[in-house]
C-alpha cells in the first residue's frame, strides 16, 4: 500500500513538472545559475522585468534593483543571443572536475552549458 502511495505521488509530481516545462514567469526577465568549480559554488540570480534582482550565493540572499541603463543593456544582450536558435545543452569536449555548469532561462528557453562549451552569443 505504501509503495502505491509513493508511486502515485511521484507520478503526480512528474506530470506537474512536465506540464509546466517551457512555461515562463511573465514577470521574469532572466534566470541564471552557476554551479561547480573548485569551491562547489551555487550562485542563483533572478531578474524580473522591472529590474528587481534576487541573488542567492553561499546561502545568503540579497535583493536589489538594476539601474535602467544596466537593465536595458541586459535586455539588449539577451535579445541578441537568439535563444530560440540555440541548442538546449552544450557540453565540453573534454570533461573536467572543476568546471562550472551554467543554466540560463530567458523567454521560456532554458540553455544548459559548461565551461569551454559556452555558445559565442552567450
Amino acid at each position: 500500500m505504501r509503495y502505491q502511495i509513493e508511486l502515485s505521488i511521484v507520478t503526480v509530481l512528474t506530470v506537474l513538472l512536465v506540464s509546466c516545462e517551457g512555461i515562463s514567469n511573465p514577470t521574469m526577465l532572466v534566470e541564471y545559475q552557476r554551479v561547480g568549480g573548485f569551491a562547489s559554488l551555487d550562485d542563483h540570480v533572478v531578474i524580473d522585468t522591472s529590474g528587481k534582482t534576487t541573488l542567492r550565493r553561499k546561502g545568503v540572499r540579497s535583493e536589489f534593483v538594476l539601474s535602467s541603463d544596466v537593465a536595458d543593456h541586459l535586455r539588449s544582450i539577451l535579445g541578441n543571443a537568439r535563444f530560440s536558435e540555440l541548442k538546449k545543452e552544450y557540453q565540453p569536449p573534454h570533461p573536467g572536475n572543476d568546471l562550472f555548469e551554467y543554466t540560463v532561462t530567458y523567454q521560456g528557453y532554458t540553455i544548459r552549458m559548461a565551461d569551454t562549451a559556452i555558445p559565442e552569443s552567450l
